[in-house]
């Protein structure tokens, strides 16, 4: 009798639970629409452009529309002597202003304010400084190697399959950085199998990828350091061993700012659009709480190794 008179509470209990359950309506936060101001100058182009826009809110909801600023007055100055140019709005349609580059001379170390007046009477600014000019002559490869590869046969048995080439590159640039400014080689190295024989011996074996997205801080030493650990697959009955053929591609330099853009993005496309992942922090150097970027950069191309 005990042990039902105890199952009876368990089921009067479990039921005064539920039934007292209810839906709870949480507010989202106040929305406040902001300005985002976009704008990157590079001495490889005698052009300057801004686009604007303004914020959507990020509950609702969502569409593929922009609300484009269209009405705004956009200035650059040089800040060793205050001259200026004023951005005109080329492309309503996407919140484009630009103009030609007719009296700065964008020179490394030299700094540039951007001024945004929109028409509600909020101004807001951001300053850059050009970063030192890159030059591929003084980035040296001081070390190469691929490594023995493993072999994913996928059941299929030899000759099937894939194999991973592990490969490791040791590259020195020595050139002037300066602490302030960050340095980034965007590079394509090639591979190749000279030596197969029939019916291979045809062919130009040749794999090509990519070495990228290492962006590091200069230093007052005027000594970078670079050291990749990469892989590259080949196989499919096309077996090694390979030999590095190039190694090509662009170097980059860019302040803070076009650096902390680059990385944004870069963390961005890491989450692949999964609502659940760590939410990005927007990064922005414009007054007054604006949302964007004024950042410059420079860049070089050319080849550093050739076999």
């Amino acid at each position: 009798m005990k042990a039902k008179f105890t199952l009876f509470l368990s089921i009067l209990a479990a039921v005064f639970f539920v039934g007292c359950e209810t839906d709870s309506v949480v507010e989202p936060p106040p929305y406040e629409k902001k300005p985002v101001i976009m704008s990157f100058i590079t001495p490889k182009s005698n052009e300057i452009s801004a686009q604007l826009s303004y914020t959507k809110p990020y509950f609702g909801k969502q569409t593929y529309d922009f609300e484009y600023i269209t009405d705004a007055s956009v200035y650059v100055v040089d800040l060793s002597n205050n001259d200026s140019l004023e951005l005109r709005l080329t492309d309503p349609n996407t919140g484009i202003y630009t103009v030609l580059n007719t009296k700065f001379s964008l020179n490394a170390g030299k700094s540039f304010r951007m001024i945004v007046h929109l028409a509600n009477g909020k101004t807001f600014t951001a300053n850059t400084t050009i970063p030192p000019s890159p030059d591929m002559a003084k980035l040296k490869a001081t070390y190469m190697s691929i490594g023995k590869p493993t072999i994913e046969t996928n059941g299929g048995g030899p000759g099937f399959g894939f194999e991973t080439n592990p490969f490791l590159l040791n590259l020195e640039y020595r050139g002037a950085l300066g602490a302030k400014f960050y340095f980034s080689p965007q590079l394509v190295a090639t591979m190749v199998n000279d030596s197969l024989q029939f019916p291979y011996d045809s062919l130009d074996v040749e794999i090509s990828f990519k070495i990228n997205d290492e962006i590091l801080k200069g230093n007052t030493e005027n000594l970078v350091k670079i050291n990749y650990n990469r892989s590259f697959e080949s196989g499919f009955n096309i077996p090694g061993p390979f030999k590095v053929k190039s190694i090509w591609g662009a170097l980059y330099t860019m302040d803070k700012p076009y650096r902390d853009f680059y990385m944004n993005q870069l963390n961005n496309n890491g989450n692949g659009g999964n609502p659940f992942s760590e939410p990005s922090i927007l990064i922005s150097n414009f007054s007054e709480g604006a949302i964007g970027i004024f950042g410059s950069y420079d860049f070089e191309k050319g080849v550093i190794y050739n076999r």
